[in-house]
């Protein structure tokens, strides 16, 4: 309690409460006020596409969310975003974050959230009617065994290891999915040159363990043999990868296709495929009739990306002529054609701006404009 000028005693909390409306009315009629000033200036930013470096917990995920609400609010039309994320327990947790917090209520009907793999299946479901997700290691095992028997039964050292006793099919399974993610395409990949100049490329952005632990896999199940006892040149490694499994692979990928089975890797990988091809006159296929159009794409978490995952987001966002906002926090490669003094950024994103943010912590790097 305190006196006032009259020496009449005046409740401390009436006034304090008061103070919290004012600043609880201020808030919702200023959202940003919330935000500091490096948030404030990735909110504000008018550059297309745009990146947000900041340490974890720094509040990426909400100045994303921000930055939708004021683009929202600049706009003459109703923009739509699209929030992709890599877990289903993340997009919850977006969603719930605009289903509870008030100052987002005007936008809530305009920002879709999703995952890459439910995006894909979305995409895949709209063209094939029943498909056959593979989800258990069994499923794996049985799908080697059986759909693909008319592939690799006229192949004695791919039908050695499937009808080995152990796990040998799945891990086949599994090495088919990791190629996919390292952004090979078995529809362009189509010969050993080409093969190879995808290999060295993976090996420029620092891949090159990722590369490694497939022939290690294959090498475990008996399919290749190991260089150390062949002594075998790198490129005859690659040659001995190409010819006894790469090929096989791709014939696999097709067969699977065919028989509407896909994979968690597939659901990206076909629905990336089927955005990328054109159609009978050479353009780019027509959006199906009634399907959301986005005017930006928002990507969180972009560090956990792979080489697949980026080439499904760069083809939305073509498809769409969409602007792209994303909020690594490391990246080790973003553009399979970027040489590494430019990793970190888009060969296909001109103008990419860069903003750091800090709240507690120190910021990485000034905002800078690659």
């Amino acid at each position: 309690m305190r006196r006032d000028a009259a020496g009449f005693r005046v409740s401390l909390q009436s006034s304090h409460t008061s103070s919290k409306a004012y600043r609880s009315e201020r808030q919702e009629s200023e959202p940003m006020l919330n935000l500091d000033r490096s948030q404030r200036a990735f909110c504000s930013s008018t550059a297309p596409n745009i990146r947000l470096l900041a340490p974890a917990g720094c509040g990426k995920t909400t100045a994303l969310l921000h930055r939708c609400l004021r683009l929202a609010q600049e706009s003459s039309g109703s923009p739509r975003f699209l929030l992709v994320t890599f877990t289903r327990s993340a997009a919850a947790e977006i969603m719930a974050r605009m289903d509870n917090d008030l100052q987002f209520a005007p936008v809530a009907g305009q920002v879709s959230v999703s995952t890459l793999n439910a995006y894909g299946y979305r995409r895949i479901r709209e063209k094939v009617r029943s498909p056959k997700l593979l989800i258990s290691p069994a499923d794996h095992h049985f799908a080697m065994l059986n759909q693909l028997r008319t592939v690799w039964l006229d192949l004695p050292h791919i039908a050695e290891v499937v009808q080995a006793r152990g796990s040998g099919a799945r891990r086949l399974m599994d090495v088919m999915d990791n190629i996919k993610s390292m952004g090979f395409d078995h529809t362009v990949d189509t010969n050993r040159e080409l093969f190879q100049k995808r290999l060295d490329t993976l090996r420029a952005q620092g891949l090159g363990w990722r590369i490694a632990e497939q022939f290690e896999i294959l090498t475990s199940i008996g399919l290749l043999e190991s260089p150390r006892h062949t002594r075998a040149a790198p490129s005859n490694s690659r040659r001995h990868f190409y010819d006894r499994f790469f090929t096989f692979w791709r014939n696999a990928s097709t067969v699977l296709h065919k028989q509407a089975t896909f994979t968690f890797e597939d659901q990206k990988y076909w629905a990336y495929l089927d955005l990328r091809s054109p159609g009978s006159d050479g353009k780019r296929k027509p959006f199906i009739s009634g399907a959301a159009r986005y005017d930006h794409i928002l990507v969180d978490e972009f560090q956990d990306i792979n080489p697949l995952d980026l080439s499904l987001i760069k083809v939305i966002v073509e498809r769409n002529q969409a602007n792209l906002l994303r909020d690594p926090l490391i990246l080790s490669f973003e553009s399979m054609e970027a040489s590494p003094a430019r990793r970190g950024t888009s060969g296909d994103l001109n103008g990419l701006q860069v903003c750091a943010t800090g709240l507690q912590y120190t910021p990485w790097c000034e905002t800078r404009v690659d």
